[in-house]
């Protein structure tokens, strides 16, 4: 069978006066898609912007359009799949921080300042000098259950903050959907689906 592809831009009809003889009409599709991507790389190494709107007609010779190809249709969107993905992962690596940091403020003997120098701590004293050094030295004579209970709440405050920069990231990438869909639905009320 021959089939012509002709192609509709913003401002113009072009009319493929050679055509192409296919076996079926399926590979004669297929063309009709290699067609379009590659009048959309030629506009694309022209510097022009992509033709979103333009669209190939799988047409016979007398004219009978077997296919209306819009250009926006071969765009790829990103696929939820891909966007989950990207969601783990961002997930994963938020918990991987926030381990290492429980793990950090739980074990790592930070040197305290005392009496004009630094003086590292020993083992049984580092939770209560390092309440002492980020509370002030106020806290001193507190017993030590309660300095084990403020330094629980510095750890308390610490998941918050990483719970805080989650949810504005979380904030963030659902104004990016809503924009992305919105910009959607207009390409879509243009091109008339």
């Amino acid at each position: 069978m021959r089939c012509f592809f002709h192609t509709v831009t913003d401002t113009e009809f072009i009319r493929d006066r050679d055509g192409e003889d296919f076996a079926d009409r399926q590979m004669a599709e297929q063309e009709a898609a290699q067609v379009a991507r590659d009048l959309m790389a030629e506009e694309l190494r022209n510097g022009k912007p992509m033709p979103v709107r333009w669209k190939v007609l799988l047409a016979l010779a007398d004219d009978t359009v077997l296919m209306s190809l819009s250009f926006s249709q071969l765009i790829p969107a990103p696929s939820l799949a891909s966007r989950l993905r990207s969601f783990e992962g961002a997930l994963q690596q938020l918990m991987v921080r926030r381990e290492r940091y429980l793990q950090r403020v739980g074990t790592y003997p930070l040197p305290v300042y005392e009496g004009g120098a630094f003086v590292s701590p020993d083992e049984t004293d580092q939770r209560h000098k390092q309440v002492i050094r980020i509370r002030g030295p106020g806290i001193r004579d507190l017993p030590r259950d309660d300095v084990h209970m403020l330094q629980k709440s510095l750890v308390d405050i610490a998941l918050m903050r990483t719970s805080i920069a989650f949810g504005t990231l979380q904030i963030k990438r659902s104004f990016r959907a809503i924009r992305e869909t919105d910009e959607l639905l207009e390409r879509v009320r243009r091109e008339g689906f």
